[in-house]
């Protein structure tokens, strides 16, 4: 037997709230950041690098197109490097 979540009490927002909602947390996410001493960069990525952070086991094969994966795995590599 499947269990299945109640229809949600919540009015929908509307199309500006949404996007107000959003932007909100998105700025506590970058305060919090801030905060910690931590910030956000743009890198571009290319096979070569791909390559690399799997024959070094810091990405597995099956998330080499995982955008997520690709970043946890570098954010590990950067924190491995910076503690040396």
């Amino acid at each position: 037997m499947m269990l299945e979540r109640p229809p949600s009490q919540a009015k929908p927002l509307s199309k500006p709230a949404r996007r107000r909602a959003l932007r909100r947390h998105a700025q506590a996410r970058y305060r919090a950041n801030q905060k910690a001493g931590r910030m956000s960069i743009v890198i571009t990525v290319d096979d070569e690098l791909i390559d690399f952070l799997t024959r070094t086991r810091w990405l597995e094969q099956k998330d080499v197109f995982d955008r997520a994966e690709i970043a946890a795995a570098i954010e590990a590599l950067l924190a491995d490097a910076a503690q040396r």
